[in-house]
């Protein structure tokens, strides 16, 4: 299948996800999979999602390479490692970017980052009510995931797993990273 026929697929499988989940917008940046770098290209659309949405809490998944290969996807990692440069030093300082505040998207200092994690969390969120609606969305990315019967295996012991020390039947787990920039930079 041609890269550009896949990527079309994956785009309806996201709003499909979406919907499911009752997100009322998606953004796509158009970046090739598996190509992502950390360019200044890459920082800018990112930092300017992040100033158009204004988000309080960002969820990325972890930028270090794990122990769980299948949970350390190349373009996962370097999202997550560009998304932490803008949140640090980019989305709420004047200073960076300059073209940004000429389309009127102006500096946005998101107050929360957590990375999502299978060791060592700080913070661990029971999802014990929300699991299944969390199954239907992945369900929604049948050409990365197209064994439901697997994939609702596999999401159920991993969220029993991580929810098991706090007492939770389901969990997701995170480290939490305060971040707010000064914004007169």
């Amino acid at each position: 299948m041609m890269p550009e026929r896949l990527a079309t697929i994956r785009q309806e499988e996201q709003r499909q996800a979406a919907r499911v989940l009752g997100v009322q917008s998606v953004d796509f940046l158009g970046f090739p999979d598996c190509e992502v770098e950390n360019t200044r290209q890459t920082r800018l659309a990112i930092t300017a999602t992040i100033r158009r949405h204004g988000p309080d809490l960002l969820l990325v998944q972890n930028p270090d390479r794990t122990k769980r290969l299948g949970a350390s996807h190349r373009d996962h990692r370097i999202v997550a490692e560009i998304a932490l440069d803008c949140v640090t030093s980019l989305a709420g300082v004047h200073l960076a970017f300059s073209e940004l505040l000429a389309q009127g998207l102006e500096p946005h200092a998101v107050k929360e980052v957590r990375l999502m994690v299978w060791e060592d969390p700080d913070v661990v969120v029971d999802i014990s009510e929300t699991i299944d609606l969390k199954i239907a969305a992945l369900a929604c990315h049948v050409s990365q995931m197209p064994d439901r019967v697997a994939l609702d295996k596999n999401v159920r012991e991993r969220a029993a797993q991580l929810g098991r020390p706090m007492g939770y039947r389901y969990a997701e787990a995170f480290v939490r990273l305060p971040s707010a920039p000064d914004p007169e930079l």
